[in-house]
């Protein structure tokens, strides 16, 4: 099998994981073999019956290889690390990981400081500039992850080398941004015209198995993108008001990246993803009131919610959409399809973030604002 996930570097040996045509492999050369025996034991008079065997298509030859194209950074910069480790630990792949932002190294900074813990598993890292081109790359993948391209000029060249190696799936890491409704969103809603729905629609074209997913709001360890709730627990530890808009009953969906990295990886097992588009998620649906009581609750405090039109709201950098009806994606075709739920409760999460929002000392000294 083969893997790709915008951070590429892998290393060909043989997994855990097998994958489902290597069963029937298997089995084509069993009938062989047994054909070969009978054969032997007829007398050398009578003419050996052949036994026609159906032709196996065949297997990628970077077979249990994937490949992750990770960003440097961001909304979904902790998702490589997450999914790296789910894709050797649960489907022994041989995972590399292919990472923007090189040729050295970056670290002070999670999740860079935490990579070690990808080396101790076995996962290549390669730290390259990926906007000056794909770097060379060591045998095929069977699976590529591509948590990087933000447009199609940037995902051609890996989605001309996923052809090349005839991959089981290219899974596109997409945006749950690029939706024009509001409310709870489906994945035939209506979308703008982004440059990630543009990659969406050249992997339809391109005639390869591919899955796109379109994530919303992450959050969980070694995050580096903190606004989202460090927005409420900047003010809440320091006993100021919370603005909210357009009085806080909107619908919220925060997913912990470790449910989002899981969710990433079921194609390598299940078929039925191929050729579909997936909201990512979780089904615990929150109020904006309700996230600041949560937080209240954390932080020991009763914060004062002070209520603002949605255009002082985006003045604020309120993290959310700020609109009426809220903006939230349902997750229900990943679920039913791909057998996935989420393991993680923002309720039960956000202790374990104060704890970390207090080591870092974010709730000390003078709130800078806005």
């Amino acid at each position: 099998m083969k893997v790709i996930i915008a951070l590429l570097s892998v290393v060909g040996s043989a997994s855990a994981f097998t994958p489902l045509r290597s069963h029937s492999s298997l089995r084509a050369r069993a009938v062989t073999r047994m054909s070969e025996e009978l054969a032997a034991e007829e007398p050398a008079a009578k003419e050996p019956v052949a036994e026609t065997v159906p032709e196996e298509p065949a297997a990628p030859s970077g077979e249990g290889r994937a490949l992750v194209v990770q960003n440097k950074g961001g909304g979904h910069g902790e998702l490589g690390y997450h999914l790296c480790l789910t894709l050797a630990d649960k489907y022994g792949l041989e995972v590399t990981m292919v990472h923007d932002g090189g040729p050295d190294a970056k670290t002070g900074k999670e999740p860079w400081d935490s990579y070690k813990n990808l080396e101790a598993a076995g996962v290549e890292i390669v730290w390259a500039d990926l906007g000056a081109g794909m770097p060379s790359l060591t045998g095929e993948f069977e699976f590529v992850f591509d948590n990087w391209s933000k447009d199609a000029d940037l995902a051609k060249p890996y989605v001309e080398a996923a052809k090349s190696w005839g991959v089981s799936n290219y899974v596109f890491v997409s945006s749950a941004g690029m939706y024009s409704g509001k409310g709870s969103l489906k994945e035939s809603d209506d979308v703008k015209e982004t440059g990630q729905r543009a990659v969406e629609k050249m992997l339809a074209d391109q005639g390869l198995p591919w899955t796109s997913f379109r994530p919303q709001y992450i959050y969980g360890p070694y995050t580096n993108k903190r606004d989202y709730l460090d927005f409420f627990f900047n003010r809440a530890a320091r006993n100021m008001p919370i603005p909210c808009p357009e009085g806080g009953e909107q619908g919220l969906c925060c997913t912990n990246a470790e449910d989002v990295a899981a969710l990433l990886a079921t194609p390598v097992a299940n078929p039925a993803a191929v050729g579909e588009v997936f909201n990512c998620g979780t089904n615990e649906i929150v109020t904006y009131n309700k996230l600041i009581a949560m937080v209240g609750d954390c932080t020991g405090t009763k914060p004062e919610i002070s209520y603002v039109d949605k255009d002082k709201a985006k003045e604020l950098k309120f993290p959310f959409r700020p609109n009426p009806e809220g903006f939230y994606v349902d997750v229900s075709k990943a679920k039913k399809t791909l057998g996935w739920s989420p393991t993680h409760s923002l309720a039960e999460d956000l202790t374990e973030y104060y704890d970390g929002f207090k080591k870092l000392k974010l709730g000390e000294g003078e709130f800078a604002g806005p």
